[in-house]
């Protein structure tokens, strides 16, 4: 994996991207180039899928903050599950997808898997 610093500047990005699921792209936002060398076009197939951090904070219903060790599952707009730890009333799940996303806390076959 190749990873280079980009800064997207595009009204579209804006309105792909959001703090709130509900409002997310069912699919992950994806970007295709064309790149020429020398004059001669290579088209990578693969689209650049935009990953970012997720740092959310764990809260049960009440407004309370989660207990320390809970698994929180987060499944992507590429339909991948991600499994996380709640620490100091949140939880960090790295490199997922942007686009439309969704979380749930894991009972104890899902802990074990």
């Amino acid at each position: 994996m190749i990873r280079l610093p980009w800064e997207v500047k595009s009204i579209k990005y804006d309105a792909e991207t959001s703090d709130n699921p509900s409002e997310l792209p069912n699919k992950p936002i994806e970007y295709h180039f064309t790149i020429s060398v020398n004059d001669e076009k290579l088209y990578n197939p693969k689209p650049l899928i935009l990953t970012t951090t997720f740092n959310i904070k764990a809260q049960k219903k009440s407004g309370a903050s989660m207990i320390d060790g809970k698994t929180i599952i987060l499944t992507s707009a590429e339909d991948k599950k991600y499994k996380a730890k709640t620490k100091d009333g949140k939880v960090v799940f790295k490199d997922v997808a942007l686009g439309k996303y969704s979380l749930k806390v894991a009972n104890v076959s899902e802990e074990e898997a």
